[in-house]
């Protein structure tokens, strides 16, 4: 699996953002690569050259333990939402529409830019695409194109997310899903050889 990130300079250049991110590029050579989404294997970056290098997690914003952030009001629901707090994680229900879970990245202030990514652990009712706005320090825009796809059983999903100073995030959940989150992070991804 391919983590999404603007292509290198030689293959498209950044003038022509969003459409020069892998996930806008690679699927054009080969649809069978997936950029993003529900881990289904190792995955890969891609360095300054265009060559494919495994991935680790960086580093962090903060410690993204969905029942230490929802204690600590980091993470917050908006419109109709049920909430119940389990042994490893924190389910959530929605029980309409424009229920959406927020979080707040503390410190991001002081965060240098770079390329951030939303890492989520999680069981889901069902498969399916939830919309995710980030607020990149003047609001959120009034609309997307970053969803982070999610599937029907215990998995992990990671989602490009096209902000270098991300400040807060909304993810969206579709009415009548339940989304139990074991781990909500922000991570920044490094090549390992």
């Amino acid at each position: 699996m391919l983590a999404d990130a603007p292509a290198p300079f030689f293959i498209l250049q950044p003038a022509f953002a969003p459409y020069n991110r892998l996930s806008w590029i690679v699927p054009l050579y080969d649809k069978l690569v997936q950029v993003d989404g529900v881990f289904d294997g190792p995955l890969v970056v891609l360095d300054a050259n265009g060559a494919a290098h495994r991935a680790a997690v960086a580093g962090s914003v903060g410690d993204g333990r969905m029942k230490d952030l929802v204690a600590s009001r980091q993470v917050t629901v908006g419109g109709p939402m049920k909430v119940r707090v389990r042994a490893h994680d924190v389910c959530f229900t929605a029980t309409g529409s424009a229920a959406s879970i927020t979080r707040r990245l503390v410190g991001a202030l002081r965060l240098p830019p770079d390329t951030y990514y939303l890492l989520v652990s999680y069981t889901s009712r069902r498969s399916t695409a939830l919309p995710v706005f980030v607020d990149s320090g003047n609001g959120y825009p009034d609309a997307t194109d970053r969803e982070l796809r999610v599937a029907q059983a215990p998995a992990t999903s990671i989602l490009f997310l096209a902000s270098t100073t991300p400040r807060r995030l909304e993810l969206v959940v579709d009415p009548g899903n339940t989304l139990c989150i074991k781990r909500f992070d922000v991570v920044t991804l490094r090549a390992v050889s």
